[in-house]
């Protein structure tokens, strides 16, 4: 992405993933030595559930690609997602939605429909881009899958 829009300037990276060890370990990491693209990079090896409240409203730009369906709390990784951000911050989400009728699988143990993330991100974010559906090229990689832009807009899920 940093590459993609040189226009826009990061001046530092928060990456949280319970399995940035593992990745660190592999060697195939970009961020191995703390920088991506130049820029800093802080490593949590931590769900996104277990980032503290103090982290609130903390960020610009909350990116979460491919997530959900390896997460063990789907709902608490989402709303962490949505009080990281600062007003009006940028969401960017992509996600897959496993099929019920598909055999277990113990990396995609959460299997949350389309119509609960259309929901989900209609109720929070003002939409700037979303795409869902078959992509004449990318037909199955994009099939059954989700991707949506958005801009926290203020609205609770909760009292």
């Amino acid at each position: 992405m940093l590459n993609a829009r040189p226009d826009i300037n990061a001046t530092s990276i928060t990456l949280v993933d319970p399995g940035i060890n593992g990745y660190l370990r592999s060697g195939n990491t970009l961020y191995k030595n703390g920088f991506l693209n130049g820029v800093p990079v802080d490593l949590h090896s931590i769900g996104a559930e277990e980032v503290p409240y103090s982290e609130n409203e903390t960020f610009d730009v909350v990116v979460m690609i491919n997530c959900i369906e390896h997460t063990f709390n789907a709902f608490a990784t989402l709303e962490t997602a949505y009080r990281l951000l600062r007003p009006r911050g940028l969401f960017i989400f992509q996600e897959r939605a496993v099929r019920l009728s598909e055999n277990d699988q113990i990396y995609h143990p959460v299997r949350l429909p389309l119509h609960f993330y259309d929901w989900w991100l209609g109720l929070l974010y003002d939409e700037i881009y979303r795409f869902r559906g078959k992509h004449p090229t990318l037909k199955r990689f994009l099939e059954g899958e989700v991707y949506f832009i958005g801009r926290k807009n203020g609205r609770k899920t909760r009292n």
